[in-house]
C-alpha cells in the first residue's frame, strides 16, 4: 500500500486511533453537523446567486441594468428533514419585490417537515405532543397551534371523504361504539358514537 505522507504504521495507527475514539460514540451527530453545514453553504450561495440575478449587478458595480441595490443580510433559521439549519444569511435589497424561490417569505420549515407533522398527527399523537416528537426528529419543537395550522390542509381531504357516496358493495359490516369526550353546555361529557366499518 502506498504511503504518500511517509508515516510509519505505528504513527498512522496512533492518528486514526484518536479519530476513531473521537467519532465512535457520536457518528450520527458528526455526520448531521456536516450535512447541516453543507446545506447552509448551499442555501447561502443559492440565495446570493438569486439576489445577483435580481439586482443585475455585482457588488459596488455601477450599471444601467441595475434594478435595485443591496441592503445587507438578515438571518433565518430553517427546519429541514436533517435538522435545523441555523443563521442562514438571506440577502436584503432596498426596494420590496425580491422573492426567493428557495423558500417563501415567512417559511421556517421545509414542506417535508410539515409532512412529518401531518403524519405524526394522523398517527394519533395529540397536537401538544407532536412538538416533543419533532424535537427528537428534527431538533426543533412546534407549538400545538402550528400543528393545527399545518394540518388544516387535511380538512379538505376529510370533507371529501365524508361527502363521498357510500356504495353497497361491502361483504362485512362492523359496528362499534366509541366513547368520545364532547363539550356540551360548558361541560365535558362522554357520549357514545356509533362507528361502522365495511
Amino acid at each position: 500500500m502506498n504511503n504518500p505522507l511517509g508515516l510509519s504504521k505505528a504513527k498512522l495507527n496512533d492518528i486514526f486511533g484518536d479519530v476513531n475514539t473521537l467519532y465512535r460514540d457520536n457518528v450520527e451527530e458528526v455526520i448531521s453537523e456536516h450535512v447541516l453545514r453543507g446545506l447552509k453553504k448551499l442555501f447561502e450561495n443559492a440565495l446570493k446567486a438569486e439576489a445577483l440575478g435580481y439586482i443585475k449587478a455585482r457588488w459596488y458595480k455601477r450599471s444601467r441594468s441595475r434594478v435595485d441595490s443591496r441592503n445587507g443580510f438578515r438571518y433565518r433559521n430553517l427546519a429541514t428533514a436533517f435538522g435545523v439549519v441555523r443563521a442562514i444569511k438571506v440577502p436584503r435589497v432596498r426596494k420590496p419585490g425580491l422573492q426567493f424561490r428557495l423558500f417563501d417569505r415567512y417559511q421556517r420549515r421545509w414542506r417535508k417537515v410539515n409532512q412529518f407533522i401531518r403524519e405524526i398527527f394522523i398517527g394519533g399523537v395529540s397536537t401538544r405532543n407532536v412538538g416533543w416528537v419533532m424535537q427528537s426528529l428534527v431538533g426543533k419543537t412546534v407549538s400545538a397551534s402550528t400543528v393545527s395550522m399545518v394540518c388544516k390542509v387535511l380538512d379538505h381531504e376529510v370533507r371529501q371523504f365524508h361527502r363521498q357516496p357510500v356504495v353497497d358493495d361491502y361483504v362485512f359490516l362492523f359496528l362499534d361504539g366509541v366513547r368520545q369526550r364532547v363539550v356540551s353546555c360548558g361541560q365535558a361529557v362522554k357520549k357514545l358514537v356509533l362507528v361502522a366499518y365495511g
